[in-house]
């Protein structure tokens, strides 16, 4: 005997033709009980019979789009070809070729064009095209724009991203590669691994890693022709390594970390301790206010002072 049909469709419109869906059983899983409408559908192909997947009222899954094990709810619509295996999709378009399996919940979020999101965490306030999570995420020629950049529980690697947010708050480990990111504030307080990227914030710029005993455990790492630029009004970075070429402007605080190859640090005022400094190492001091470089480590042959307020470390 085959397991009763979940829903029933109730035409609303015949050109084109749109249904809406009636639960024929309960779903315990998500509190539907039998004679709850749903979303709108344009056939069966959009909603499995099996499991507990629904489309919650005032959503609308149409095209070869198809809710096969997840939740649409709020006003969200699926559109072109996205398959929704496993998740969540709350007060969201979604419209492209995509596929979502994971535990994953997207939220007031617009994502266009070509995604693939096989792992878990949160899209919430975003717009992403192109997107690929996996596990660790990996995200590659991505465009974010978003109120919040996405939570993720597990490893997070980017590359070639522009980057658009209100605010960057990393707490798992992450490599950023060949990004721009322009935020008022960017926090990381786990293992960060950055290459050849442009950061500018409005305000804070901080990188430290919870285990103060294991040195260096975030890597800041460029070119001299292309170097990571990190503008902002206030630089912390502390246990990490910033190495072969980066450019650092603001108020600096670098503490417990390694500064070696081709950098150069503009500061307006700030602290460098603890830290060693070696190689080819510019530090300029750009006004007036107090600052402090003491309990260093200096390796090299030479130390050159160009100026009353710069000072070149250096073989």
């Amino acid at each position: 005997m085959s397991e009763q049909k979940k829903y029933e469709m109730l035409l609303i419109n015949s050109n084109p033709p749109l249904y809406i869906i009636k639960a024929l059983r309960d779903i315990p899983e998500i509190g539907v009980r039998k004679g709850d409408k749903g979303g709108i559908i344009e056939s069966e192909k959009n909603l499995s019979q099996e499991g507990s997947s629904w489309i919650e009222f005032d959503s609308m899954v149409r095209g070869f789009s198809r809710v096969e094990n997840g939740y649409v709810g709020g006003k969200s619509t699926l559109s072109g070809n996205v398959i929704l295996s496993r998740g969540t999709v709350l007060n969201s378009n979604i419209d492209g070729d995509m596929e979502i399996k994971g535990d994953i919940k997207i939220e007031n979020s617009e994502l266009v064009r070509n995604g693939r999101y096989y792992s878990s965490g949160i899209i919430r306030d975003s717009k992403l095209e192109n997107c690929f999570f996996a596990k660790p995420f990996d995200i590659a020629s991505t465009t974010i724009v978003a109120k919040h950049l996405f939570y993720g529980y597990d490893e997070v690697k980017m590359t070639g991203v522009k980057m658009f947010v209100e605010s960057a708050d990393m707490h798992k480990k992450m490599t950023i590669k060949q990004c721009t990111i322009e935020t008022p504030t960017f926090y990381s307080n786990e293992r960060l691994r950055m290459e050849h990227v442009n950061v500018r914030m409005d305000k804070d710029f901080f990188v430290r890693s919870k285990d103060v005993q294991k040195r260096s455990k975030s890597i800041l790492i460029g070119k001299k022709n292309n170097p990571i630029r990190i503008i902002g009004e206030s630089i912390h970075i502390h246990n990490s390594s910033i190495k072969g070429g980066s450019k650092l402007s603001g108020k600096i605080e670098i503490e417990n970390s390694v500064i070696e190859g081709m950098n150069r640090i503009e500061m307006e005022n700030g602290v460098i301790k603890k830290t060693k400094i070696r190689d080819f190492v510019t530090i300029k001091q750009i006004n007036t206010e107090p600052y402090t470089i003491n309990e260093n480590t200096f390796e090299g042959d030479t130390v050159y002072i160009c100026r009353k307020d710069e000072y070149v470390f250096g073989f």
